[in-house]
């Protein structure tokens, strides 16, 4: 693997923990100053931190699961694929999945070389909790 494939795999990573353990300042640096996140422009780390509608610590725990991220490098600009889970903890220790998403990634190499990201666009791959699944999809392995 290229140093450069395994830089941006440990920013995905590095983000999604940073994310679940409310360390936003740390996730929030990985976004470049104008990204665009679920299709909005956020210019700012305020305006990324209202876009990913940060909820405070007490309230919840979540823990993000990564696949392995499909990543390709073309000089300072990377496209990044990644499947994704979040599980939501209860202090009773019970847990429900709140979100199956393809993560697709844009990262662009800033001027000291790190990556950051420019763009950010989840897609569902399952019905939100509470509304049916399409016709026809019964059995298909997602549960």
């Amino acid at each position: 693997m290229s140093d450069d494939v395994q830089d941006v795999a440990t920013v995905l990573a590095r983000v999604a923990q940073a994310h679940d353990d409310h360390r936003d300042e740390e996730w929030i640096a990985q976004y470049t100053s104008e990204t665009t996140v679920w299709g909005a422009l956020a210019e700012g780390p305020q305006a990324v931190r209202a876009l990913l509608g940060l909820a405070p610590p007490a309230e919840s725990h979540t823990v993000n699961f990564l696949s392995i991220p499909v990543i390709e490098i073309d000089g300072p600009v990377a496209h990044a694929s990644t499947d994704s889970f979040t599980v939501r903890l209860d202090p009773a220790g019970g847990f429900s999945i709140t979100s199956v998403v393809r993560l697709e990634d844009e990262l662009v190499r800033d001027g000291a070389g790190r990556w950051t990201f420019a763009r950010r666009l989840p897609t569902p791959l399952l019905p939100p909790a509470g509304r049916p699944a399409a016709e026809g999809s019964e059995g298909d392995g997602h549960a």
